[in-house]
């Protein structure tokens, strides 16, 4: 929204799952339908519904076989008439393996040029390629184009409005790094006290990496550096780069670890050199401040040494003013982990399956990453997803539920509620509240919670807020590969608030029963094995079988040997009006 703002049409990519560097070009991704659904595709779905994006990106990689640029189901039957999208498909640089597949697929334009002609023309010729087809790129290209000469701007800006564009860049900058910073440990270390003498070492002691490298690198000298704003506030005399006088009070170590487009990282380690620093510092007090591309492992620190540690992830331009700000208290931090710090490599999803075999890779930690899967395994991270420390602190109560005045709240469509945040300490701050959803009693396997929405609200101290929340029937719903369909499953879901994914970080939750008909619903569409395992619905199972005089050696055996058959396929004669009367009583029966 905001590029295009200015009549420059946004580019979305790399459509879809380009989530390894290794052998990017050309491996097979076996992903699961319910998989691409749930977790690969909802960005890009909101990309195109929400921020109405003119162009996407088809990536490198294949998925169940097909390439990115030539799967039709990814181009047109989802992107396009699913969702709706109207611009232009064009491909990652060398990702069009065919021309005339890609065309055909719905790839209007492969990237870069200039591109020999001569295969479409034959294609098109030999009728491997409908004209229709190609008339249709070359349209859906002339749209784009004339959709950027409509809204671009023709006159050259003026140099005051250059100047309030700087200004407005700069502290959009600022404020995405003050408030995405995370504080993830601090034993009484931060803030800064006035007075004390810093020392900052390291591998981005001087140089922050702001961003990634490659083709997500951008070559500037707008950039900020830790150190020197650390000195306009505290003063020359108080602030030491690359060393460590004996007077020192508290040492920073600056750990960068960078990442990029084309390689992944061969480990979660710390560099080497900063590994070392941090042993040689034992004795002192100090800060470790990760300027790295993801979760890092720490096992090796000596929580004796360091006493406080910040993410700042690549914390762009602004990084180094905003992370000096937070150290000396100007800004309270307030950022969350937007992932999951395992405790080590082998507890992540992945880690049996990345980077797969050869160009084969198995996504088959399917539905479950980050905090699904930690939560579904039982492991408990470093630091969860969700989480983040403050120099304030607050609290979070005084649920109230709409339409739960009667004894159990029952509904069709959703769930309105709200929760009173109150900063309980001394200085301003925000805190971010979490909302996710369980279902209790679900037929499709389903992860223990999920992040549903969330709100970040800033108090001043001793400030409360009441915030409302509403879920829709849509925020129920889980995708079902075999119907291909989304459903929200008729049942009792638990709704918690919280202020990060770890079960100790729940403050406040409430049940309800969403009344919703579904083909989960009990009735004769059920399996054997659902029916014969219900007590209430058993009984009704075996009324039917009596009242029609059926053999019930049937329902016993289609129980022992093949229970995943549904009640309907083993009735003797499905034209019985007995069945009527069970499925009208069986859909009466709650999930429980």
């Amino acid at each position: 929204k905001g590029v295009q703002k200015y009549g420059v049409a946004a580019n979305v990519k790399h459509f879809a799952a380009n989530n390894q560097e290794t052998n990017r070009v050309g491996i097979n991704e076996w992903i699961s339908e319910r998989a691409l659904e749930e977790i690969y595709l909802p960005g890009f779905k909101a990309c195109v519904q929400e921020g109405k994006v003119q162009t996407v990106m088809s990536a490198y990689n294949l998925i169940n076989g097909v390439p990115c640029t030539e799967n039709h189901w990814l181009l047109t039957e989802e992107l396009r008439d699913n969702w709706g999208f109207e611009g232009v498909v064009l491909s990652d640089w060398g990702a069009v393996y065919h021309l005339a597949e890609a065309l055909a697929a719905g790839n209007d334009l492969a990237m870069p040029g200039p591109i020999d002609p001569q295969p479409v023309i034959d294609a098109v010729k030999n009728g491997k390629l409908r004209e229709e087809e190609l008339d249709l790129a070359v349209l859906r290209l002339l749209n784009v184009i004339d959709w950027v000469c409509k809204h671009f701007r023709k006159e050259a800006f003026t140099q005051e409005e250059v100047e309030q564009m700087r200004q407005f860049t700069d502290k959009a900058a600022y404020d995405a790094a003050a408030s995405g910073i995370v504080l993830l440990e601090n034993q009484g270390i931060f803030p800064l006290k006035e007075g004390q003498k810093i020392a900052i070492v390291g591998s981005g002691a001087e140089k922050l990496l702001e961003c990634g490298t490659g083709s997500a690198g951008i070559t500037t000298n707008r950039t900020t550096s830790i150190h020197a704003c650390l000195k306009e506030q505290l003063g020359n005399d108080k602030v030491y780069l690359n060393e460590v006088p004996s007077d020192t009070d508290v040492v920073l170590c600056v750990s960068r670890m960078g990442g990029m487009e084309g390689n992944d990282r061969k480990d979660l380690q710390l560099p080497a050199e900063d590994l070392k620093l941090l042993k040689e510092l034992q004795g002192k007090t100090v800060g470790l401040l990760l300027n790295t591309c993801g979760p890092v492992d720490l096992s090796a620190l000596d929580r004796d040494t360091v006493k406080g540690v910040f993410s700042m992830f690549l914390p762009g331009m602004e990084g180094g003013r905003a992370m000096a700000d937070i150290l000396t208290g100007k800004v309270n931090p307030s950022g969350k982990l937007p992932l999951t710090f395992p405790v080590r490599y082998e507890d992540t999803p992945t880690y049996l399956n990345f980077p797969g075999d050869g160009y084969e890779v198995n996504y088959g930690e399917g539905i479950y990453v980050g905090y699904r899967y930690y939560d579904k395994k039982k492991i408990k991270p470093l630091y969860p997803f969700g989480y983040g420390m403050s120099y304030t602190t607050f609290a979070v109560d005084n649920l109230c539920v709409k339409n739960a005045g009667t004894e159990e709240l029952i509904t069709a469509d959703g769930v309105s509620f709200s929760v009173d945040v109150t900063n309980t300490g001394d200085r301003a701050g925000a805190e971010v509240i979490q909302i996710y959803v369980k279902d209790i009693e679900s037929t499709l396997a389903k992860p223990v919670k999920e992040l549903k929405t969330f709100q970040k609200v800033f108090l001043k101290a001793g400030e409360k807020k009441t915030i409302d929340f509403v879920l829709s029937k849509e925020d129920f719903m889980s995708y079902d590969g075999d119907r291909k369909e989304w459903i929200a499953e008729e049942g009792y879901y638990e709704v918690f608030v919280a202020v990060s994914s770890a079960e100790e970080d729940i403050k406040e939750s409430f049940r309800f029963y969403l009344d919703a008909k579904t083909p989960y619903s009990y009735g004769v569409e059920s399996s054997v094995k659902t029916i014969y395992e219900h007590p209430q619905l058993k009984e009704l199972a075996i009324e039917l079988w009596r009242t029609e005089g059926w053999d019930m050696g049937i329902l016993e055996s289609n129980y022992q040997y093949t229970n995943n058959k549904l009640l309907m396929d083993i009735v003797p004669d499905k034209e019985a009006e007995a069945i009527k009367v069970f499925d009208e009583k069986a859909g009466c029966v709650k999930k429980i």
